[in-house]
């Protein structure tokens, strides 16, 4: 997981991402079953948190916005069979 992979994601947003910083990454082991089943995490994997700060410049981010922003990221760095996404 990179920055240069997040800014690949956002395309023309790219100039408005600050930051990417990887906060916790937990090996699948070492979730709760509930949580393993809901992701359908496999073995070897990890489930990671990732903090995304977005500095646009020119305008402010609506939450519609923010939300696309944070899939398009999610997608470029998942991998796994369950996607999550918040802006549909």
């Amino acid at each position: 997981m990179s920055i240069v992979t997040s800014r690949r994601a956002l395309g023309d947003r790219a100039e408005d991402l600050e930051s990417v910083e990887l906060l916790a990454l937990t090996p699948c082991e070492s979730l709760p079953p509930a949580v393993r089943e809901r992701l359908r995490i496999l073995d070897g994997q990890s489930n990671a948190l990732i903090r995304v700060v977005m500095r646009p410049l020119v305008e402010t981010m609506t939450d519609r916005q923010a939300n696309r922003v944070r899939d398009d990221i999610y997608l470029a760095l998942h991998e796994g069979p369950v996607k999550e996404l918040i802006a549909g």
